[in-house]
């Protein structure tokens, strides 16, 4: 029964995950999860069913399962709480103050997701303990702002200078300019290790730049030669609407292996508020979460409860 108890629930756990803060995602009801022997689930439930649900059984490749398996069901590794609060509080300070003094400015706020900047700190320490040294961000407008002070550098003066209506003529037709434009920086981590930072330009169509990140990534990686492949990640950060409406991230996603695109695989992350588009996910998209278009693929997928303490520290 324990064997049989571990793999239903490393199959089907995420489905009962503690995964919406707000408490409109209800666990789905499992008759063959609710049939578990307590002694069993009770331990099985903690590594699946808490702030973090785990979609990897679907991967063919039995070794990649396992090593999944390993990393949910052991001791989480060790790290700075200390430095999770102060990422989390200046993202937060950020949107606070931009809010504050620029009423009534066009705004795409982190509020919320501010989860994002430690798990980005996080991406890139890793990273940079692995080898890479350059890391090219594809994302839309929300957050852009927060990811572009906090990630790539960018002094907070010119973030703001941005909002600075000085001389209104000049800014007729000016928009939301400033959440379209890419920026250059360098990202140095808790271990002293540098990370070149290139956050893509984006238009309005919130997908588009997926490819063009993609092939940036490829053509850098030829350029450095055969460790190519390992000194320089893809990260692109979605909203949870425009990954499942919009076709060009499912047909980037079916590049993600073809012998001329392939760059290693990327890093994807989904900000999602569960409101994509005004709109509840039950008006959104027919499948439970926005992610289920990755299916197809021999990846995994992790839900995140971003605002559950025991999930980001």
């Amino acid at each position: 029964m324990a064997v049989d108890a571990q793999d239903l629930f490393r199959r089907w756990g995420y489905l009962q995950a503690n995964l919406d803060p707000m408490g409109r995602l209800e666990p789905a009801p499992l008759d063959e999860l609710d049939a578990v022997p307590e002694e069993h689930a009770a331990r099985l439930r903690v590594f699946y069913c808490g702030p973090i649900g785990a979609e990897f059984m679907h991967i063919p490749d039995p070794k990649r399962r396992a090593w999944i398996a390993e990393r949910m069901e052991s001791e989480p590794g060790p790290v700075d709480p200390q430095a999770i609060l102060q990422a989390l509080a200046n993202a937060e300070v950020f949107e606070q103050f931009v809010h504050k003094r620029y009423v009534g400015s066009k705004r795409y706020s982190l509020e919320g997701a501010a989860a994002l900047i430690p798990l980005l700190h996080a991406a890139l320490e890793s990273a940079a303990q692995l080898g890479a040294t350059t890391a090219l961000i594809a994302m839309s407008h929300r957050g852009r702002l927060n990811v572009m002070a906090h990630i790539v550098g960018v002094p907070a003066s010119h973030i703001f200078a941005g909002f600075e209506d000085v001389e209104a003529r000049r800014f007729l037709g000016g928009g939301d300019v400033k959440y379209h434009l890419g920026a250059t920086g360098t990202y140095t981590g808790a271990s002293g290790k540098d990370v070149h930072i290139h956050l893509v330009s984006n238009p309005s169509h919130l997908e588009a730049v997926n490819p063009v990140a993609m092939g940036r990534v490829r053509a850098r990686q030829e350029r450095m030669g055969d460790d190519g492949r390992t000194r320089v990640l893809g990260i692109t950060i979605h909203g949870d609407a425009a990954f499942a409406g919009q076709g060009i991230a499912s047909e980037t996603l079916n590049m993600m292996d073809l012998p001329g695109s392939r760059i290693g695989g990327t890093l994807h992350v989904i900000v999602n508020n569960l409101i994509g588009f005004t709109t509840e996910p039950r008006s959104l998209h027919s499948s439970r979460f926005s992610s289920d278009v990755t299916r197809r693929l021999s990846v995994p997928v992790f839900h995140v409860n971003g605002e559950a303490p025991e999930a980001v520290v």
